[in-house]
């Protein structure tokens, strides 16, 4: 019997079985997301039910809407110079269309997709163990110098995204899933808590935040309206709070110019200090070149390490620098008597390029550190990933203002920021003239005007999800919504997927949603 024949419960597994392998592949492969997509596809054009197609098409809002910015892709070529630039970036975005066909077609009951939000929680958590295992020569012989090292399956910010989600899942199925699997899920809640936290990705701490938001906003609102309102209002508090502790970071010891006539003339060994307060700091806005005796620190570091003080770092950074800047993070003076207090650890994390003590111990506060280090002392933007995202932004503005209503088109996107950044006179070597990193931006400076009506469609659906209480959708839109901000999240096959295939899943009114009892 052929295989039209097998009937419609044959086909009816083979796109579970697919819808399953998206969701497995997203933080594995690549190669299994592309083998589930045209699997799919295949078993839906063999089974043929055209007629059905097209009645669930046209009731479907949600795919309507996904179906019309893909087309708006194929149209802005008209006004597009560079097409081979816009026919890939149409292909990239074929997940857009593919995803939400496949899950419109043949919704996925209940049941199923449960076991499929299972799966990519599975996958991730998989994926998850092994990154970190490998990252720290437990497994292999790859010795990592940098935290993107962390991530053996893909983009360690798309990634990261993922993982934040997946904490959001877990917390989901812990607080509403069966009894008896609880004490799983807030294992793997606990786990990917640790993830995001160690692994540093910005974009994943803030997913995380985004997401446990929503759930708590919806929680709230069920219970008591006014609760909602006052935990939404303060969560504007968040990004305050963190601003006013990037600028707000001085030391309760600081040493300014007025103190110049306190500070020592000659160390120990009776060598003269140097005071240039030049504007250089660190991270807690400490000046780099006080108490600066530099013969006396090349010695000593030259007797404690095989790397040369005037060479680089494991991280390719200027070894003196690094040197520097993490004794003045530790508050000692640049001489011998104050090298000596260094340990073989800290010894260690200036040879593997920390640049300050609090970045040696990790996590997400040891990112926030780089950040505020950042914003307070670099004037070169080159190598700075916030400081390089100002200087993408700032172009991307300009554009904006001078193509408003059509924007540019598909394909001349990156044709335009190289322009303005030619006008700008940007410091940014060429490799780092990026697009926008920021989704917002880079549909308005695609489509103009057309672009904003898709952020309107989305914002409608987010309401939607909240209306109708459903927990997990409405965290996946805060979370792509929020990531949005900072990530070109729809200019990767990897972001467009995990953007459609999770709004496609949670946001058809014709599927049962997964909310509490």
């Amino acid at each position: 019997m052929g295989y039209r024949n097998l009937g419609s419960k044959a086909h009816s597994v083979i796109h579970f079985t697919c819808i399953s392998g998206i969701a497995v592949g997203l933080p594995l492969n690549k190669v299994v997301l592309s083998l589930s997509l045209m699997l799919g596809v295949l078993n839906l054009f063999i089974e043929a039910d055209f007629r059905a197609w097209i009645k669930k098409i046209l009731v479907n809002r949600f795919f309507l809407m996904i179906a019309g910015f893909w087309l708006l892709h194929v149209l802005g070529l008209l006004w597009s110079s560079e097409l081979d630039f816009g026919l890939r970036d149409i292909r990239v975005k074929l997940p857009l269309l593919v995803i939400p066909f496949l899950l419109t077609i043949k919704p996925l009951k209940k049941g199923e997709v449960k076991t499929v939000v299972v799966l990519f929680l599975v996958s991730t958590l998989i994926t998850s163990l092994l990154n970190f295992v490998f990252y720290q020569g437990w497994i292999g012989s790859i010795v990592y110098d940098d935290i993107r090292g962390m991530s053996l399956f893909g983009s360690h910010i798309r990634y990261g995204v993922m993982v934040g989600f997946a904490a959001i899942t877990a917390l989901y199925l812990f607080i509403f899933g069966e009894d008896r699997l609880k004490w799983l899920w807030l294992l793997c809640l606990t786990w990917f808590l640790y993830y995001t936290w160690y692994s540093q990705v910005i974009s994943g701490f803030l997913a995380l935040i985004a997401g446990l938001s929503a759930l708590i906003l919806l929680y709230l609102y069920k219970k008591r309206p006014v609760y909602a309102m006052i935990f939404g209002a303060s969560l504007l508090l968040f990004p305050l709070s963190i601003i006013l502790w990037i600028y707000n970071g001085e030391t309760e010891k600081g040493i300014t110019p007025s103190d110049l006539h306190q500070l020592p003339k000659f160390t120990v060994e009776g060598n003269p200090y140097v005071h240039y307060f030049v504007d250089i700091r660190d991270s807690r806005g400490n000046y780099l070149y006080i108490n600066f005796c530099e013969n006396e620190i090349e010695r000593e570091w030259n007797k404690s390490s095989e790397l040369p003080y005037y060479g680089e770092d494991l991280k390719g950074q200027k070894v003196r620098f690094t040197l520097i800047r993490y004794m003045t993070s530790k508050g000692l003076r640049k001489d011998a008597a104050d090298f000596k207090k260094l340990t073989s650890e800290d010894i260690r994390n200036i040879e593997n390029g920390i640049a300050e003590f609090e970045d040696s111990r990790g996590g997400i506060m040891a990112r926030l550190h780089s950040i505020r280090y950042q914003l307070r002392s670099e004037a070169d933007p080159n190598g700075h990933s916030l400081l390089q995202r100002l200087e993408f932004w700032e172009a991307g503005r300009q554009i904006i203002r001078e193509h408003l209503l059509l924007g540019v088109g598909t394909g001349d996107v990156q044709l335009a920021f190289d322009e303005q950044y030619k006008k700008n006179k940007s410091p940014l070597f060429k490799e780092n003239r990026l697009r926008a990193h920021n989704t917002y931006l880079t549909v308005w400076i695609t489509f103009g005007v057309l672009g904003i009506l898709f952020f309107f469609a989305l914002g409608l659906y987010s309401g939607e999800m909240f209306s109708t209480q459903n927990y997990l959708g409405f965290a996946f839109i805060l979370v792509t919504l929020s990531t949005f901000l900072i990530e070109d999240s729809l200019e990767t096959q990897a972001g467009v997927t995990f953007f459609a295939f999770f709004w496609a899943l949670f946001s058809s009114s014709e599927w049962p949603k997964i909310n509490p009892s």
